[in-house]
């Protein structure tokens, strides 16, 4: 559970699934008849074989490689000639054939489907820095149940979690520990794309709200407090230094602070993963 609304108590659920999905195996004959213009090639490295046909007439320096498993993908002419040979069609549809028998017609997949109460948090999922890509899905598990909800990317569901708070240090920050980070040069982002930042103005120390692309409601801006001006062609929003503290007190209420963008990360240690053939 990712989240519970305080008046309706409706969650947001985050359901991680796997399940088996059909394998897109290329037969041999459709490839010979469809993809093998330019006949057929091997990796010198890696072995693999791959039925090769011209790319779009807009691109004559590139070929389109086609595999038993997975989509085409492209590959340019020099490279083509570095890396590859060409073997003769025999050969091609003896490899083809051992390959293809040896790929599973199913694999496991796994899924990230976001159910549930999707409005309330709308605005804090899908901002500048939220989901990229939205669609639907539905998902019947083994016991029979049916789930819709948005399909998310391995690589939007840490963006997901962070902006709701979970696993983030920022988000039990207080007003204080928030202005003494703002003040060491942090720019902090809220759950809902905002930044916070220190800045100056006329003269004065002040503490910016950057509305960093997402849509805002001057009303709602102003109830927390902040002030509009517009310098240089660019409105901006702020309240001095001295002041910020009983504003941050507004703002953070209904607005949770997330992360610190200046924060140097410090990647995960990554495992071995299977090598992109392009780069073969």
């Amino acid at each position: 559970m990712l989240y519970t609304h305080p008046a309706s108590g409706a969650r947001t659920l985050l359901h991680e699934l796997e399940g088996e999905v059909d394998v897109d195996r290329m037969p041999f004959a459709i490839a010979l008849g469809a993809h093998a213009e330019h006949g057929f090639y091997r990796n010198r490295r890696s072995g693999r074989v791959y039925a090769v046909s011209p790319h779009l007439e807009t691109r004559p320096n590139e070929v389109l490689l086609t595999a038993v498993k997975g989509p085409r993908r492209s590959l340019e002419l020099p490279e083509l000639e570095q890396k590859y040979e060409l073997v003769d069609r025999e050969d091609a549809q003896y490899w083809w054939r051992n390959a293809y028998e040896n790929t599973p017609a199913t694999e496991a997949r796994r899924f990230h489907i976001l159910s549930g109460a999707i409005f309330p948090i709308y605005d804090r999922i899908m901002g500048s820095s939220g989901i990229q890509s939205v669609k639907i899905a539905r998902a019947v598990l083994a016991d029979g149940r049916a789930l819709v909800g948005l399909n998310l990317s391995p690589s939007d569901v840490p963006g997901v979690k962070q902006r709701l708070g979970i696993g983030t240090p920022l988000s039990d920050a207080s007003v204080e520990e928030i202005l003494s980070c703002l003040e060491g040069g942090g720019v902090i982002e809220l759950d809902n794309g905002w930044r916070l930042t220190r800045s100056r103005l006329a003269g004065d120390a002040i503490v910016e709200l950057v509305l960093n692309g997402v849509p805002a409601n001057r009303a709602e801006l102003t109830r927390y407090g902040f002030c509009e001006e517009i310098v240089h062609f660019k409105r901006r929003w702020f309240v001095v230094v001295e002041d910020a503290a009983d504003n941050l007190v507004r703002l953070l209420a209904h607005r949770r602070p997330v992360r610190d963008v200046t924060a140097t990360d410090t990647p995960a240690d990554i495992g071995d993963e299977d090598v992109d053939e392009g780069s073969e």
